[in-house]
């Protein structure tokens, strides 16, 4: 599973096998004592699986019960392509309470990927901890459309 490569190159043993150089900007070019780096450092890193596929959603319990990932974000416009239900809301709401449910029972959060509020309303039902929503691109395009407004452009 692709997963467990994910976390063996993000993770340090004894979780994953990612390369140990700490005399690197994220040490500050000042590395700690090795072992207690190691072990802080993984406990900092935090993995969530992106899924977006039907694969993705009938591996899901085995991607969440993957030692090393923490949780799973869901990605509604990419799944609705894999899918082939573009526009078709009810499919994804389904597939949105299938990964409420899965992260539950996995005693691990899970957040979704989306400008769209019905997902994000219908998923907190599911027990939905986290939204990226939208972009820093959108954050700047509606900004910038507030300012212009307010100014009378």
């Amino acid at each position: 599973m692709l997963i467990k490569k994910v976390v063996e190159y993000a993770k340090y043993l004894p979780v994953g096998k990612r390369g140990i150089s700490t005399n690197r900007a994220h040490t500050m070019y000042n590395p700690p004592e090795l072992l207690k780096y190691i072990k802080e450092a993984n406990e900092r890193m935090k993995i969530y699986a992106q899924i977006e596929t039907k694969l993705g959603f009938d591996n899901i319990d085995d991607i969440l019960n993957t030692e090393g990932v923490d949780g799973i974000f869901i990605g509604p416009n990419d799944l609705a392509a894999d899918l082939n239900c573009i526009g078709n809301k009810t499919i994804i709401l389904t597939y949105l309470e299938k990964a409420g449910t899965a992260a539950k029972k996995a005693g691990k959060p899970w957040g979704i990927i989306t400008a769209d509020k019905d997902f994000t309303e219908h998923s907190k039902k599911y027990g939905l901890g986290m939204i990226s929503y939208g972009s820093e691109i959108n954050m700047l395009k509606n900004e910038s459309k507030r300012i212009k407004e307010m100014l009378q452009w």
